[in-house]
């Protein structure tokens, strides 16, 4: 068995925490004023809008990648009940579960939102290195 402390003071290598262990760029590539580079979001921001942006996508969407979605957009438009309800927790579980391996789901809550057509989503998270819970808000409509 190797002693991995003794390595770690030998290479004087820097610990997982101290940095990024997820990024992703902005969509709209903007630069750093001052280092130049590309901005990008980190951690738990990065996992976040990745689980927002498959949420988001229907499948057949992605130009290369037609398998990568969710069938959300599908269940707003049946009648609100119970039953919607779990079948909206339960397709995000499984598309999460499938297309994020960065993310452990600790808890989705639904709601349904009749006075404005709409679905609350909270979405409670853990990213892989990180101990903190994570929580994820979207409000979905049934509009076209």
């Amino acid at each position: 068995m190797v002693d991995t402390t003794r390595i770690d003071k030998i290479t004087r290598t820097n610990k997982a925490s101290e940095k990024p262990a997820f990024s992703d760029f902005y969509t709209n590539f903007n630069v750093h004023p001052q280092n130049k580079r590309l901005v990008k979001y980190t951690n738990e921001e990065s996992v976040r809008r990745s689980i927002k942006n498959l949420i988001l996508t229907d499948k057949y969407d992605r130009l290369f990648q037609p398998e990568i979605g969710c069938r959300i957009r599908s269940l707003l438009f049946e009648n609100m009940s119970p039953a919607i309800e779990d079948e909206l927790k339960k397709t995000i579980q499984e598309t999460v579960d499938t297309y994020e391996p960065r993310a452990r789901l600790i808890d989705i809550v639904v709601q349904s939102n009749e006075s404005r057509y709409a679905y609350d989503i909270y979405i409670y998270f853990e990213v892989i290195n990180s101990i903190s819970p994570v929580l994820l808000n979207l409000t979905l409509y049934r509009a076209r």
